[in-house]
């Protein structure tokens, strides 16, 4: 859509000058034509310059198709969201997360409709967002003071207690009767917002110790709604922190 508007500019302009030459001398017209021309032209060709930082990664290999499980976010497949890289927001972009190795990979289409596997640098990764879900880059800084690793954390719930999610993906290997089973397991951590600080969520009875202001309420809030920590970790942590914040308006 981007391209199509510059190479509208471009004849709009041109049209410009076209009407000028009727009005004006035919050597100053030319002047005037060229001019806009060349000017519409830098534009489109900052504009692509700009967008071709995005495609200039280093081409992504696939794992072998005999590991069970996947080692990405959510699906194997790419999907439609938006990425902010090197300061700049790309949306449309099609990518997925390799939680595995922690990178963020796009499709790339050349302009013989052929399409590369792309690995985005994460050093030039501020935030991205596809199928619902939304992350961000921790910096060094920020996860010292909260005794979290850097790099990208998914925002669960954006509220006054921000809980937020480091998605992990481990390789396994096992022998099975006789046979190497390879397969990728899910590790993910969870972290609760907190006087300033980002707490590690492991089960229940560190999310009490956290919470210990209100720790009262919340155990009969856990009661209540039969909240299951063992098997849905996430989702009770989710329900608690929305709920420790009616307590906190």
């Amino acid at each position: 859509m981007k391209k199509l508007f510059f190479y509208f500019k471009i004849c709009l302009l041109v049209f410009s000058a076209s009407q000028a030459l009727s009005q004006t001398s035919e050597s100053s017209g030319r002047e005037f034509l060229s001019h806009a021309y060349k000017n519409a032209v830098g534009q489109y060709e900052d504009f692509i310059g700009s967008s071709s930082q995005i495609f200039n990664g280093d081409e992504y290999v696939e794992y072998d198709y005999r590991i069970n499980g996947y080692p990405c976010f959510d699906a194997e497949f790419y999907s439609m969201g938006w990425i902010v890289y090197n300061d700049m927001l790309f949306d449309s972009v099609e990518l997925k997360y390799d939680v595995y190795k922690q990178q963020v990979v796009i499709q790339h289409y050349d302009g013989k409709g052929y399409s590369k596997d792309l690995i985005l640098a994460n050093e030039w990764i501020k935030e991205f967002f596809y199928e619902g879900h939304y992350f961000v880059k921790i910096e060094e800084n920020l996860a010292i003071r909260s005794d979290l690793d850097d790099g990208f954390y998914e925002i669960l719930y954006d509220g006054k207690t921000e809980t937020i999610s480091k998605r992990i993906k481990l390789y396994n290997e096992v022998i099975d009767d006789q046979k190497i089973k390879k397969e990728f397991i899910t590790k993910d951590k969870f972290y609760l917002l907190h006087n300033d600080q980002f707490h590690h969520i492991k089960n229940k009875r560190s999310l009490l110790n956290t919470l210990v202001d209100r720790k009262r309420e919340v155990k009969k809030f856990i009661k209540r709604n039969k909240l299951k920590f063992r098997k849905e970790l996430e989702n009770s942590l989710l329900q608690v922190s929305r709920y420790y914040d009616t307590l906190n308006p």
